[in-house]
């Protein structure tokens, strides 16, 4: 059996005493990081992630005066998924939590950086399935794939024209949106 030998104090590496801070962008002032905050770059900006669910329950329950059991009944829940959302707030799904707010008035919504808020995603354009039934990629722009250069004597397309298609590279795609874009302004202006 080999014994490890302790590390001399001055090869040891250092050890911070405050967790990393994080600059959020909101608050205007460094904060501590969270043991179990994710992290991520906004802007080149280091910012914290975790979404104080627990917070927004409890502010919706004081603005529509309602106790947990109260809420559950209005939102058709039971008061444990409350009570959950509330104790575990990392844990919470978006469902349960968009749920109970709207069962207090209050909807969750996803904006941009300008304040704007963000649609989601069209249902027929998330319900596009390629042959091979796999949704397309969400980045990418799709199109009609009766563009007619499919096949080109290739004998897997042959007659076998995609229902849509795309393209993967950046420039195209780009230029195509700035058509589009131009085309959509013509016709407003």
């Amino acid at each position: 059996m080999t014994q490890s030998k302790a590390l001399p104090e001055d090869t040891r590496p250092p050890r911070s005493a405050d967790p990393p801070a994080i600059h959020s962008p909101d608050l205007g002032h460094e904060q501590p990081t969270p043991h179990h905050a994710a992290r991520g770059r906004a802007a080149g900006t280091l910012v914290c992630v975790t979404f104080p669910a627990d917070r927004y329950l409890r502010a919706a329950r004081r603005r529509a005066d309602l106790s947990q059991r109260e809420l559950a009944d209005k939102a058709g829940v039971p008061q444990s998924t409350v009570a959950r959302v509330e104790r575990l707030p990392t844990k919470a799904s978006v469902s349960s939590v968009a749920i109970l707010l709207a069962a207090t008035g209050l909807r969750l919504a996803v904006l941009d950086q300008d304040g704007t808020e963000v649609e989601p995603e069209d249902e027929s354009d998330a319900d596009r399935r390629d042959r091979g039934h796999r949704r397309y990629p969400a980045h990418l722009d799709l199109r009609p794939g009766s563009d007619h250069w499919w096949g080109y004597g290739w004998p897997m397309f042959d007659g076998k024209e995609p229902e849509f298609t795309f393209d993967r590279d950046r420039w195209t795609r780009d230029w195509r949106r700035e058509k589009a874009e131009q085309r959509r302004r013509q016709r407003a202006g």
